[in-house]
Formats: structure tokens, C-alpha cells, sequence
């Protein structure tokens, strides 16, 4: 029996991926790892559920190779203080 497929709208792109609708729309153009849409009529489009969430999973398994190769997370300099700027140096 062939998986069964379904398609989703651009909002719930946008809620499984944390993008806003023009973030998405410029990864069509500029991203090729990310999901192309589907043509259903003149102007609606919708997004493979199955290739959205292997987008999501390949993010999240970036992410952990990529703060696993320096020992420590990434982002984690704009969260220490900046000794420069306490009050009273």
C-alpha cells in the first residue's frame, strides 16, 4: 500500500517551521533544501506534509551536529555579559 500523502497550507507552514509567509516565500527562491510548493488552482498553493517535516528534522539535526562540533551551543556569546558595559568599570 503506497504511504498516503497529505498537503498542507502555507499556515501551517509557517507554524511547523517558525517562518513567517514571506520568510517562506523567499526560501523557495534562495533555499533549495527547502519544500517547493504544489500548484492547486490559479493562486493556491499548498506544501507536502512529509517534506515540510523532513525539512524540520534536517534543521534540527544541523543544529546538533553544529553545537557538537565546537563543544558548546551556538548563540550562547550574545547571552554572556559583555564586561565593557557593566556599570561602575
Amino acid at each position: 500500500m503506497a504511504e498516503r500523502q497529505c498537503l498542507i497550507s502555507c499556515r501551517s507552514v509557517s507554524v511547523r517551521t517558525s517562518l513567517s509567509r514571506a520568510t517562506i516565500y523567499r526560501k523557495i527562491t534562495q533555499d533549495p533544501e527547502f519544500p517547493k510548493p504544489v500548484p492547486l488552482s490559479g493562486r493556491r498553493v499548498a506544501w507536502v506534509e512529509a517534506e515540510v517535516d523532513a525539512y524540520v528534522a534536517k534543521r534540527i539535526a544541523a543544529r546538533t551536529v553544529s553545537s557538537t562540533t565546537d563543544g558548546r551551543a551556538r548563540g550562547v556569546d550574545r547571552l554572556t555579559p559583555n564586561p565593557s558595559t557593566r556599570e561602575g568599570v
